[in-house]
């Protein structure tokens, strides 16, 4: 029943969220609900993810409404709160919202977005603002909750799990497999490397987004807030395929990535089977050997575009 209602959350708040991003309202819900993806892990597997991702388009949604016309109107702060309250729900339910929530400052003043470090300092402003509130309601939920802070011991057992679909982890395996002496491993350093590459990605990112306001539009930062959200699940030590729903329903609600969403819903259904057998198990060396060709491919590209805008 919670899957199901966070299906439902997405159905009600997911046309919103493309329409203000200029996105056809009907193509994103398809994407997002009638997906594979969603009917076969989330709903029918009882995830929690849809609830999270419900919440963080409601987030962005309430964000990127018309704006106050200046920055001390009462109820630019009252919203400022209110998107810190939605996204303090979303961390209740996993706490890799909090990727998203600077996008979400971000929207809340892009339309005040003038001088380079006048901006700055709004969106740092909005960005406490929504912090505050929604540490406050996380921690209020997880007081309420009786369980206190031990989902934090969860958070950090979270990584014991080790399957080659985590991109890090599988360059470990990989990695281990050639080059590294029988019992040794590199998946932890890998790991670690993966994590800092990660906030490197996040942050260029957000700078990236912000420097180009006012000149981004609603449909760039919440296209911004999907890759955000694509890299985190890309560079994460764990992996399974329904986290893929997270960014990819953002992307659908921009218009963007298209391919992207398609291709992973449709590949990504079929690494848990419908009895809950995960082929990763019994494909760990030519999954291990694909991450690594994976990330080279990505460096490649990565070297080549900044080559292109080099030469530009």
């Amino acid at each position: 029943l919670i899957a199901v209602a966070g299906a439902a959350l997405l159905a009600w708040r997911l046309p919103a969220l493309a329409r203000l991003c200029g996105a056809d309202a009907g193509r994103a819900t398809w994407l997002a609900l009638a997906a594979p993806l969603m009917i076969v892990h989330v709903v029918s597997g009882a995830h929690n993810d849809s609830v999270m991702i419900g919440l963080v388009v409601c987030g962005l949604t309430l964000a990127g409404g018309p704006s106050p016309p200046h920055d001390r109107d009462p109820a630019l702060w009252l919203r400022v709160l209110a998107v810190g309250a939605v996204f303090g729900l979303a961390l209740a339910v996993k706490v890799t919202a909090v990727v998203v929530l600077p996008f979400a400052a971000l929207l809340l003043v892009r339309s005040r977005l003038t001088g380079r470090f006048r901006s700055l300092g709004q969106v740092l402003a909005a960005l406490a603002g929504t912090g505050v509130s929604a540490g406050l309601v996380l921690a209020a939920v997880s007081w309420l909750g009786g369980l206190g802070w031990g989902w934090i011991n969860g958070l950090v057992s979270s990584g014991d799990s080790r399957q080659w679909t985590s991109l890090p982890t599988g360059v470990g395996f990989a990695f281990d497999y050639l080059f590294v002496p029988s019992g040794h491993t590199s998946v932890p350093v890998i790991r670690v490397i993966g994590i800092g590459v990660l906030a490197v990605v996040l942050a260029w990112l957000f700078v990236r987004t912000w420097s180009q306001a006012p000149r981004s539009d609603m449909r760039r930062i919440v296209a911004a807030a999907g890759w955000a959200l694509a890299a985190t699940v890309l560079l994460a030590p764990v992996f399974h395929p329904w986290y893929a729903l997270w960014p990819l329903t953002i992307l659908a609600a921009a218009g963007a990535g298209r391919r992207l969403i398609i291709g992973g819903n449709i590949g990504l259904t079929f690494l848990v089977l419908p009895d809950g057998f995960n082929l990763a198990r019994v494909t760990k060396f030519p999954g291990a050997l694909a991450m690594l060709a994976l990330t080279g491919w990505l460096l490649w590209r990565s070297v080549r575009r900044s080559g292109v805008s080099v030469r530009r």
